[in-house]
């Protein structure tokens, strides 16, 4: 199998260019962080983090695909703001619901008390 830098190197050698990049990076890190986001359960603040991030990086990604049409990724894109989007508001219900557990001061029911 031969290297992506043998392969520049063969192709800048023999007077052909480069190949161009044909997948939105930001769309690959956007799904990246929605499945982080989705499945960081247990780290407590970081899934919302990771879910507004994809968020973010989705809508970038949509941005960068219609400025350069030749980019893939735009399915990507729409589904990681839709992950982030998903996972940002199940995160922020089940934040609100703990919470008003807490302070209803029904915990020890919970936690075996």
């Amino acid at each position: 199998m031969i290297s992506q830098r043998a392969l520049a190197t063969t192709q800048a050698s023999a007077g052909c260019a480069p190949a161009a990049r044909t997948g939105s990076r930001k769309a690959n890190w956007a799904v990246g962080f929605a499945v982080a986001g989705a499945i960081g359960g247990w780290l407590l603040i970081l899934p919302a983090i990771c879910s507004i991030v994809a968020i973010v990086l989705g809508v970038a990604a949509r941005r960068e695909i219609r400025a350069q049409p030749d980019l893939k990724g735009a399915t990507k894109a729409k589904a990681a703001i839709f992950l982030g989007a998903s996972f940002t508001l199940l995160w922020l219900l089940l934040g609100i619901s703990l919470l008003m557990t807490m302070s209803s001061g029904h915990v020890g029911a919970y936690l075996g008390g």
